[in-house]
C-alpha cells in the first residue's frame, strides 16, 4: 500500500458567522439584567458610545428597521445623527455669563451659615442626632453568617488555641450553617437514614422533672451514635480533620464546637440534620419556650430515633416505640416544626432578584396593546466629539483607524439592540393573537401553543423565537409570566378539544388544595376527578405534573394538625 499526497479542488457552501452576527444572536437570548450589564461594559470599553442627556434623541430609536449583514462605510455611519446647529458659542457665552454672575455670591457668609447648620449641637438650631439616620440604615451590606459568629467567638474570652480552632470551624460552615469538608459545595441537608440510632437516649417515660438534663444526655448519646454511623459509612468527621490541621486535641475541638452550636443562630456547626435539631431542642427545653411545656420532653427521643417516621408521617410507629398517646406525639411534632433545619440561611447574603418585565400588555377598550419596557436601559448614541474627529482630514492615521473600528462596533451594537427589542414586540403581539382567551379569562383558558406556530406567524425561525422567549418576562392583566410559559403541550379532552398542559397543572393544584387533610387524594383519584372535568390524562402524567409542581405524594400530605 503506497501513500501519496494529492491536490484537489472542491466547491462547497458553508455558513460562516461573523463576530457581529454572533453578537446579535447573543443579544437575543440575554435577560434584561444581562443586557444592562452588557451595555454598561460596552460603554466602558467603547469611547464612541454615550448616553444622551434627558430629552435628547437616542440613536437606538433612529436605527434601521432590519438588521443588515454589512455596515456602511465608517464615514457614512458617523452621519447617523444630524449635526447640531452652531449653538455651542451661545451656550459657551451663557455659561461664561453664569460664571460671572456666580462671582457675586458672598462665599464667606455662605460657608459660615453652612458650618453653623452642620456643626450645631443637638440643643441648638441645627439638626439633632435624633434626625440623623440610624447606624443600621447606613450599612452598605448586611452582616453575614461568618461575621456574626466570629463576633460572638471574640466575645467568649477563649484561650488562643481554642479561638484558633473556633475560627477554623466557623470558616468551614456552608450557607445552611453545617460543618462540612467543602463549604463551597452546594449545601444539602444530609439524608435521613435509619442506621443512625441512639440507644442511649433516655426514654421520655423515664425522664424526671429536669428536662434540661434529659435533653443534654440525649444530645450526647445521639452525637456519639451519629459519629459511629458516619464512621461505619466511611464518612470522615470534619471536626477531626480541623483539629489535626490546628494541632488541637479532639476534646478541645469538641468543646469549642459545642460552644459555637449555642451561638446565635442556635444549631450552626452541626454535622448533620439530626445533630442540628437536637442542639436546638436542647436550647428549646432549657432557654426557649419549651421550658414549661410538657410536650417538649418528647423532642429529644423523636429527633434521635424517629426523624424518618416524622418525614413519612408514620406517627403510629413512634407511638408504639415510645409508649405515648398519639395526641402527645402529635403535639411534640408540632413543636418540632418550629425548629430551623437550616439555621444559617437567615444570614445568607442572597438578595432577592425582583422581576422586571421586558414588555407590557395593556388592554385598551377591547384591544390589547404591546408596550416595550425601556426603563433602566441606556439610550445609546454615537459620540459627537469622535464623529467630528473622524471627519477631520488632518487626523492621525492610526487614531482614525481606531475610531473607525470602534464606530463599527458601536453602530452594530445599537442596531442589534434595536432588532432585539423589535423581535420581542413581534413575539408578544403574536402571543396575544393565540392566547386571547387567557388574557380575558385566566389560566384555565390557556391554549396549547408551540414555537412553530409563532415562528410561522411572524416569519422567523423557531430557534430565533426560542432565544427571544428565554428569560424574558411579560406583564399581562393576569400577572407576570415568562414568555416561555405560553408555549406548552396539549392534553386531550373527552369532548374532543385540547387543553394546555399548564392549565391541567393548575387544575391539579386546585384539586390538591381542596382535598381533605386526613384523607388526601391519590394520583388515581386525581385522574378520576380530572376525567369528570372532561380532561383525559394518565396516572403517570398526573404523577409527573405533581412532582413538577412540588406536591408531595398522598402518603406525605396527610395532615394530623
Amino acid at each position: 500500500m503506497a501513500l501519496e499526497l494529492k491536490q484537489s479542488l472542491r466547491l462547497s457552501q458553508q455558513l460562516v458567522m461573523t463576530p457581529q452576527l454572533q453578537q446579535a444572536i447573543k443579544l437575543l437570548q440575554l435577560s434584561r439584567l444581562e443586557l444592562v450589564d452588557l451595555i454598561r461594559t460596552e460603554m466602558e470599553q467603547n469611547p464612541l458610545l454615550e448616553e444622551p442627556a434627558e430629552g435628547a434623541t437616542a440613536e437606538i430609536e433612529e436605527a434601521p428597521a432590519e438588521l443588515t449583514s454589512t455596515l456602511n462605510e465608517s464615514i457614512e455611519a458617523s452621519e447617523l445623527l444630524p449635526d447640531k446647529p452652531p449653538e455651542r458659542e451661545n451656550d459657551a457665552k451663557q455659561q461664561a455669563d453664569g460664571e460671572i454672575q456666580r462671582t457675586d455670591i458672598d462665599w464667606e457668609q455662605y460657608l459660615d451659615n453652612y458650618q453653623t447648620q452642620h456643626t450645631a449641637p443637638s440643643g441648638g438650631s441645627g439638626a439633632s442626632s435624633e434626625d440623623l439616620p440610624s447606624y443600621q440604615d447606613t450599612l452598605t451590606r448586611p452582616v453575614g453568617l461568618t461575621e456574626h459568629l466570629l463576633e460572638q467567638l471574640r466575645m467568649s474570652r477563649l484561650a488562643p488555641e481554642e479561638e484558633r480552632i473556633g475560627v477554623l470551624i466557623i470558616g468551614n460552615l456552608n450557607r445552611d450553617g453545617y460543618l462540612v469538608m467543602d463549604p463551597d459545595a452546594e449545601p444539602t441537608v444530609p439524608a435521613l437514614k435509619e442506621d443512625v440510632v441512639a440507644p442511649e437516649v433516655m426514654n421520655p417515660a423515664e425522664v424526671d422533672a429536669d428536662a434540661a438534663e434529659a435533653a443534654a444526655e440525649a444530645l450526647k448519646a445521639a452525637q456519639k451514635a451519629a459519629a459511629a454511623a458516619r464512621a461505619a459509612r466511611g464518612e470522615p468527621d470534619p471536626l477531626i480533620a480541623l483539629a489535626v490541621e490546628a494541632g488541637i486535641a479532639a476534646t478541645t475541638a469538641e468543646k469549642v464546637l459545642h460552644l459555637i452550636q449555642r451561638f446565635d443562630p442556635v444549631g450552626c456547626g452541626s454535622r448533620d440534620l439530626r445533630e442540628c435539631l437536637l442542639v436546638q431542642a436542647r436550647w428549646f427545653l432549657t432557654e426557649g419556650e419549651g421550658k414549661d411545656d410538657p410536650d417538649a420532653d418528647l423532642l429529644p427521643a423523636i429527633i434521635a430515633k424517629h426523624l424518618k417516621a416524622v418525614e413519612t408521617k408514620k406517627y403510629q410507629n413512634i407511638v408504639k416505640d415510645l409508649h405515648f398517646p398519639l395526641d402527645e406525639v402529635v403535639a411534640a411534632i408540632k413543636l418540632l416544626a418550629r425548629l430551623d433545619p437550616k439555621p444559617g440561611r437567615r444570614y445568607a447574603d442572597d438578595e432577592p432578584q425582583y422581576i422586571t418585565p421586558d414588555v407590557y400588555i395593556h388592554k385598551i377598550g377591547t384591544e390589547y396593546v404591546t408596550v416595550l419596557n425601556d426603563d433602566g436601559l441606556s439610550k445609546l448614541r454615537i459620540s459627537q466629539h469622535y464623529r467630528q474627529a473622524l471627519k477631520n482630514a488632518a487626523a492621525n492615521g492610526k487614531a482614525k483607524e481606531y475610531i473607525q473600528d470602534k464606530l463599527r462596533s458601536a453602530v452594530w451594537l445599537i442596531r442589534s439592540i434595536h432588532q432585539r427589542q423589535r423581535t420581542i414586540v413581534k413575539v408578544a403581539d403574536s402571543i396575544i393573537k393565540f392566547q386571547r382567551d387567557f388574557l380575558d379569562k385566566g389560566i384555565a383558558h390557556l391554549r396549547p401553543l408551540i414555537l412553530r406556530d409563532v415562528a410561522e406567524d411572524i416569519g422567523m425561525h423557531e430557534s430565533t423565537v426560542s432565544r427571544v422567549t428565554t428569560n424574558k418576562y411579560v406583564h399581562t392583566p393576569q400577572g407576570i409570566y415568562e414568555l416561555k410559559y405560553f408555549f406548552n403541550s396539549s392534553i386531550s379532552r373527552t369532548s374532543g378539544d385540547d387543553i394546555a398542559s399548564e392549565a391541567v397543572k393548575n387544575q391539579i393544584k386546585q384539586i390538591v388544595a381542596g382535598e381533605p387533610g386526613d384523607k388526601p387524594f391519590s394520583d388515581q383519584k386525581i385522574v378520576e376527578i380530572l376525567r369528570s372535568q372532561n380532561v383525559d390524562i394518565a396516572r403517570r402524567t398526573v404523577a409527573k405534573y405533581r412532582e413538577v409542581l412540588g406536591i408531595l405524594p398522598s402518603s406525605k400530605r396527610k395532615r394530623f394538625f
